[in-house]
């Protein structure tokens, strides 16, 4: 008998990093009584299968912000793993029972934001992007108990844009009480408000409407529709409201409007 490996290896197109812990709150005073006096105990990644099959992670390498190599462990699809500065810290403010793939020692995310590269078994890039803790990122997973959750993670967005995270209730190894769409109005679904204020349009995301992506675009006639960035400025996030504004040209009237896509 022995071992072998199901899973394909891990790639680019398969896995993502869709959760960052890297200002956790400040410890309480049951968890300093526990002996963790430190809130960058609290700290995690989450990685994700995005992918339609099994996946391998072994030899999977995590770097630039500390540097951790998997062993042999394989992802079903869509199923989570995490990476956590303290085990022990961790399951006390989280709870057990979560996949957790080991310890990244000593080194601890920045607060100020720095470089994340996740690099696969033969060497090739999976991910290479940087966070930031400066608008139009989300402030509210700076120090206030929020984390940064990748938008359609599923969908594989370019992590290295602010657009493409929103800050929300920490949720490690689990999709944070997502619930699918079954059918009736989409909008209503992917959104708790919109609304428009000059050339300004802002929207406030429905947090288990984990599988929508969102596209805000600009129009000057109504019949042709633009996303460019150079044409549509992400403002950031605030109290969970998402706020784009109409750039470009000066017209006598701009038009924007959101697209969800389940």
């Amino acid at each position: 008998s022995g071992s072998f490996i199901i899973g394909e290896p891990a790639a680019a197109g398969s896995l993502v990093i869709s959760e960052i812990m890297y200002h956790p709150t400040l410890s309480s005073e049951a968890e300093i009584t526990a002996g963790f006096t430190d809130e960058e105990q609290f700290e995690y990644l989450e990685l994700m299968n995005i992918g339609a099959s099994p996946i391998e992670l072994a030899d999977v390498v995590v770097s630039d912000v500390f540097d951790f190599t998997f062993g042999v462990l394989e992802l079903a699809p869509g199923q989570r793993v995490l990476l956590v500065k303290n085990i022990a810290a961790f399951e006390f403010r989280y709870g057990s029972g979560k996949l957790i793939a080991g310890e990244y020692g000593a080194q601890s995310l920045k607060n100020s934001g720095e470089r994340i590269l996740m690099t696969a078994a033969d060497g090739l890039v999976i991910q290479d992007f940087s966070y930031s803790d400066i608008d139009p990122w989300p402030m509210a997973a700076d120090g206030s108990g929020a984390s940064l959750l990748l938008i359609n993670a599923a969908g594989n967005p370019d992590s290295g844009q602010p657009v493409n995270w929103t800050s929300g209730v920490a949720s490690p190894g689990d999709s944070g009480g997502s619930s699918p769409f079954t059918g009736g109005d989409l909008l209503a679904y992917a959104t708790s408000s919109y609304s428009g204020d000059g050339n300004v349009f802002s929207f406030v995301i429905n947090p288990a409407a984990e599988s929508v992506a969102y596209q805000v675009e600009v129009s000057d006639d109504l019949e042709n529709w633009s996303s460019d960035p150079s044409e549509v400025e992400y403002l950031g996030e605030v109290a969970g409201e998402r706020r784009f504004q109409a750039t470009g040209l000066a017209v006598p009237k701009r038009f924007m409007r959101l697209r969800v896509q389940d």
